[in-house]
C-alpha cells in the first residue's frame, strides 16, 4: 500500500468526528500539590493531588470506588465520573481498562497518574483511549503495561480548536505487539492557535511490527513539540510527523533502531521552519526486517533545521540505511549545524536527493518549495564507514557547505559528491578520506562554476595516488577557485571531476568519468 492511500485508510480508521483540543488556560508547566480549586460531588478531599487548582472538579478515582488492583474493569466508573472542567487523579495502583474508552467533547480535562498502571485488553490493536474533541487536555503520569500481553494499544489525541494541550510523562511498558499495522500514539494539532507538547514518554521497549508515533495531517495545522522523549527498537517507524504542515519541534531525546526512520519531519510550508535540535540518533541493533533504517529523515516539506544533534550508525548488518539525514525529493531548502555524525557502517552522512520535478502533492505543503540548497555548517562526519561517501548533494543548486570536517578513511570513501548542483560554495573544508575528497560533477547545461571553493579548505586522500598524467591542475588563479567545465577538456560535454588537493594557488584533481 502507496503512502497516500496509507493515510486516506487510517483517516477511515479514526474516531468519526474529529473535533479539536484546546484550552483557554495556561499550559501546565509542572506538577503542583496545591488544591485550592472546587470539588464536584464525586469528589473526596484533593489534599495533595496535582494540578487540583486548575480544575473546578477533582477526582481521586480511587477514592471513588475504582478497583487498584488490576482485576475488575474501570470503565463505566470512568464514564461516570469525567467531565468538563474536571481533573481525573489516579493514585498508585492497577487500573484495568478493557475496551475503548473514549473522552469526546470535553472541555479542560486531566488524566494524571501517580505511580498509576493501565491495563489494556490481552490481544487488544488499534483504539484504546481517544482523546476527541478534549478542550484543554492533560495527560500526564501513567504506565502503559503491554507486558505478556500480545497486545497494542493505541491513544489519540485530536486537537483542534485552539489552546494547549500536554501529553508527558508516559511509560509504554513491554513490547508493543500486533500482527497488523498499527501505531502506539496518534496526534493531530489542527488550528494555527492549537498546539501539543509531547514531552518526556518513554516509548523504549520497542514492538515487533509496529509504529511507533504518527501524525496525522490536517489543512489548518497547529503546533506540535516532543521534547525528551525516548523511541527505541520499534519495527515499522519512530517518530513518523512529516506529514504535519504546521510548526513542529522535536527537541532532545533518544530515537534508536526502528525500522525506515528515527524521527522523520518536514515542517510544510509553515512560517515557523521545523526544528529538530538537541536529538540522539542511532542505529546499531539492526534487524533484518528493518529494510532501510534512516536516521533523520525529512520526507517532505520545507525549511527544515537540524542542530546541535548526535548522530550515531555503527551497524547495518542484515539490512541498509539512506543515510544519517536524509534529505528526499520533495523536502525543499534545508540547514544542518553544529551536528556530529558517526558513520561506521556503508552509508552516507548526509544525502539530499534530486528534486521532485514539477507539481506534486504532499500532505505537508501548500505548495512546491521554491528553493532547494542544502546549508551544512559546523558538521562533523568521522567514523571508519567504507563506500559511498560522507555527503552527497544531488540536484541541490546553491548549496552552502562551510566548516565541515569529514574524517572516514574506510576503503573507497568519498568525502563530498556534488552532483548537478550549480552555484554550491564549500568554504573552511577539513576532508580526510580514503578515496576522493571532493566529486564534482557537471552536465552539458551548467555554463557556471559546478562549485566555487573558497578559503581555508584541506582536501586529502589516503589511499587515492594520483599521477602526473591523469591529473589536471588550476593555478595561477584567485580564491576562490570555480570548477567548471573547462576541467572536461575538448568535446566532453558531462563529467565528474575528482579533487584530492587544494592550496593558495590551485587544486589538483583526476577526470574519473566523462561523456
Amino acid at each position: 500500500m502507496n503512502r497516500r492511500r496509507y493515510l486516506a485508510g487510517l483517516a477511515a480508521g479514526m474516531t468519526a468526528g474529529i473535533a479539536g483540543c484546546g484550552d483557554s488556560s495556561e499550559e501546565p508547566s509542572a506538577r503542583s500539590n496545591e488544591s485550592t480549586g472546587e470539588t464536584g460531588s464525586n469528589s473526596v478531599s484533593n489534599s495533595g493531588i496535582p494540578y487540583a487548582d486548575r480544575y473546578g472538579t477533582v477526582v481521586n478515582v480511587a477514592a471513588s470506588g475504582a478497583d487498584t488492583s488490576g482485576s475488575e474493569a474501570v470503565n463505566e466508573l470512568l464514564n461516570r465520573l469525567v467531565g468538563d472542567d474536571t481533573l481525573l487523579y489516579f493514585p498508585e495502583g492497577e487500573y484495568r481498562i478493557d475496551a475503548i474508552w473514549a473522552l469526546q467533547g470535553l472541555r479542560n480535562v486531566g488524566v494524571v497518574g501517580d505511580g498509576a498502571v493501565f491495563h489494556p485488553p490481552d490481544k487488544h490493536g488499534g483504539a484504546w483511549i481517544s482523546f476527541d474533541g478534549v478542550d484543554g487536555l492533560l495527560f500526564e503520569g501513567v504506565t502503559i503495561d503491554c507486558r505478556n500481553k500480545k497486545t497494542a494499544p493505541q491513544v489519540q489525541v485530536l486537537c483542534e480548536g485552539g489552546g494547549s494541550n500536554v501529553i508527558r510523562d508516559i511509560v509504554l511498558a513491554g513490547v508493543h505487539t500486533y500482527p497488523q499495522k498499527t501505531q502506539a500514539f496518534v496526534y493531530r494539532v489542527a488550528g494555527a492557535e492549537t498546539d501539543l507538547l509531547v514531552e518526556n514518554v518513554d516509548m523504549s521497549n520497542g514492538s515487533t511490527r509496529t509504529e511507533a508515533v504518527f501524525v496525522f495531517p490536517t489543512s489548518d495545522p497547529g503546533s506540535l513539540t516532543f521534547k525528551d522523549c525516548r523511541i527505541i527498537g520499534w519495527g515499522e517507524q519512530g517518530l513518523y510527523a512529516s506529514a504535519h504542515g504546521g510548526p513542529i519541534q522535536v527537541l532532545g531525546g533518544e530515537y534508536a533502531n526502528n525500522g525506515l526512520s528515527q524521527v522523520r519531519v518536514g515542517g510544510g510550508n509553515a512560517d515557523t521552519p521545523a526544528l529538530v535540535k538537541d536529538v540522539t540518533v542511532r542505529i546499531d541493533k539492526p534487524r533484518p526486517d528493518m529494510k532501510n533504517m534512516r536516521g533523520i529523515w525529512l520526507k517532505e516539506g520545507d525549511g527544515t533545521v537540524i542542530e546541535d544533534c548526535t548522530i550515531k550508525i555503527t551497524s547495518l548488518e542484515g539490512t541498509l540505511s539512506s543515510g544519517g539525514i536524509v534529505v528526499d525529493k520533495e523536502h525543499g531548502k534545508t540547514t544542518v549545524r553544529n551536528t556530529d555524525i558517526l558513520v561506521n557502517a556503508p552509508t552516507y552522512g548526509i544525502k539530499a536527493r534530486y528534486p521532485k520535478q514539477g507539481n506534486f502533492y504532499a500532505p505537508s505543503l501548500r505548495s512546491r518549495p521554491e528553493t532547494w540548497g542544502l546549508n551544512v555548517e559546523n558538521v562533523r562526519i568521522h567514523g571508519n564507514g567504507t563506500g559511498w561517501s560522507a555527503i552527497q548533494v544531488e540536484g541541490r543548486s546553491e548549496s552552502m557547505l562551510n566548516r565541515v570536517d569529514i574524517k572516514q578513511s574506510g576503503t573507497d570513501r568519498d568525502g563530498i559528491d556534488v552532483i548537478d548542483s550549480p552555484g554550491t560554495v564549500l568554504e573552511n573544508l577539513s576532508v580526510v578520506v580514503g578515496r576522493y575528497p571532493l566529486l564534482v560533477n557537471l552536465n552539458d547545461e551548467d555554463d557556471g562554476c559546478g562549485v566555487l571553493i573558497g578559503e581555508g579548505s584541506k582536501l586529502e586522500s589516503r589511499n587515492h595516488q594520483t599521477s602526473d598524467d591523469a591529473d589536471r591542475y588550476l593555478v595561477n588563479e584567485t580564491l576562490p577557485f570555480c570548477i567548471d567545465r573547462q576541467f572536461f577538456g575538448e568535446g566532453t560535454n558531462n563529467g565528474r571531476f575528482a579533487i584530492t588537493g587544494v592550496n593558495n594557488s590551485g587544486v589538483v584533481g583526476t577526470l574519473v568519468e566523462q561523456v
